[in-house]
């Protein structure tokens, strides 16, 4: 059978060149109107798909019930089509989408009742079956686990292990596979058995900072305690030079190290010494180029109008701008150094550019020109100045922030957030 995936890729072949709608209400009808050209041409499946690409949006049930009035002779094979899709769901993403074109077949009375009932129960059928023979790894982060099919205290067991299990492998996201661990917690029909379960493995997933929200509905001691595992407080200590400090603090942002306004003996202690450097700043060298009449490309002169016995003109400038650096970046946790570095180097920025371009002829005299004289000139100012000493200390800063986040333990808490 031909996957989901594949008819979608046709669908989106066939759409090539259309218009690409925004709203939902566009959606429904940009993918009826698809449906219906798709039936014209005698594609059948790029005309499933579409009617199924706009059954779920707002319009789109009673769009597709227009277009069965007139082209009766679609229903039966999209039925079977339908079901046939139903046996081959393994996603629970596919489920749910499937459960909402059948919500929608339903709203508007789309296909017969009986065969509307036969596709809901083998629909039914397959989730619950797919859960329990894991064909089908649905859990408590996916939309299809509210299906009320699968509100059985037992089904949810299931899909609370395949939450846990998916969490630990880290095989889908788990911001939502946290929150319906929260929300299962939360129903009054779960067992205590099972909250402290839920409860006991929670500390071997590895917890990072930015999941604790999804957990502190239903776990608020669980969260408050890990927190403090995520979090640790730090001090930066660059030796009075505040435009470092703040540059660096800056730069690291929010990484799980709370930067303390004074030294501190419950957490990391980085220190930043200036031990040597100079920066440099070379004054512009200026050259000044003539380019004679003959030398100027045809097209320029002919663009521009230049007349015969000009002479071109600018001024060629480059420059130089260098920092030598070295620092010590040290990190005290305790009494314990636990970090050593001397971060040193020479970073340097050459570059050129042109100004003053300038044309002579011999009616008019001399004047400011934009265009370039020819290909040569377009090739030799490429308008490159140097790197700023501005930009090129955010360079040297740089290697700073990458040498306190390498300190072990702030690596450490970095890779928790």
């Amino acid at each position: 059978m031909i996957s989901r995936y594949a008819l979608l890729l046709g669908l989106a072949v066939a759409l090539a060149g259309c218009a690409a709608p925004r709203t939902p209400e566009e959606k429904a009808q940009y993918y009826a109107n698809a449906a219906e050209r798709a039936h014209a041409r005698g594609h059948a499946t790029d005309t499933y798909a579409a009617i199924d690409q706009s059954l779920p949006h707002p319009g789109g049930p009673e769009r597709i019930k227009s277009f069965f009035a007139i082209a009766p002779g679609v229903v039966n094979p999209y039925v079977d089509y339908v079901q046939a899709s139903i046996f081959a769901l393994d996603h629970p993403t596919a489920a749910q989408d499937r459960r909402l074109t059948l919500d929608a077949m339903q709203r508007v009375a789309l296909i017969p009742p009986d065969r509307l009932a036969v596709l809901t129960h083998t629909f039914n059928e397959r989730v619950v079956g797919g859960l329990l023979d894991k064909t089908l790894v649905i859990t408590l982060g996916d939309q299809i686990s509210t299906l009320p099919s699968l509100q059985v205290p037992a089904y949810r067991t299931h899909m609370m292990n395949a939450t846990v299990q998916a969490a630990r492998l880290a095989i889908r996201d788990r911001g939502q596979l946290f929150e319906g661990l929260s929300d299962h917690y939360l129903r009054p029909e779960t067992s205590d058995g099972e909250r402290k379960f839920m409860a006991g493995e929670l500390p071997k997933l590895e917890v990072r900072r930015h999941e604790l929200h999804a957990l502190s509905r239903a776990f608020p001691a669980f969260t408050d305690q890990r927190l403090l595992e995520v979090t640790m407080p730090g001090y930066l200590d660059t030796k009075g030079d505040l435009s470092l400090e703040h540059a660096i603090l800056s730069t690291i942002g929010d990484r799980g190290v709370i930067w303390q306004p004074g030294p501190t003996d419950k957490g990391v202690v980085v220190t930043i010494t200036r031990m040597s450097g100079r920066e440099y700043a070379q004054q512009p060298n200026a050259q000044r180029v003539t380019i004679p009449y003959h030398h100027m490309s045809k097209s320029t002169v002919k663009a521009n109008d230049v007349p015969p016995g000009s002479l071109y003109a600018y001024t060629y400038m480059s420059s130089l701008n260098g920092i030598d650096y070295q620092y010590l970046v040290r990190a005290t946790l305790g009494r314990q150094v636990v970090w050593e570095e001397v971060v040193e180097g020479t970073l340097e920025s050459s570059g050129s550019w042109c100004q003053n371009k300038t044309l002579y002829t011999p009616k008019d005299g001399s004047g400011p020109v934009n265009f370039m004289a020819n290909s040569d000139m377009s090739s030799h100012c490429k308008d490159d100045p140097p790197l700023s000493l501005s930009a090129l200390r955010d360079r040297v800063n740089g290697k700073l922030v990458d040498s306190v986040l390498a300190v072990p333990p702030i690596r450490r808490i970095v890779q928790l957030q």
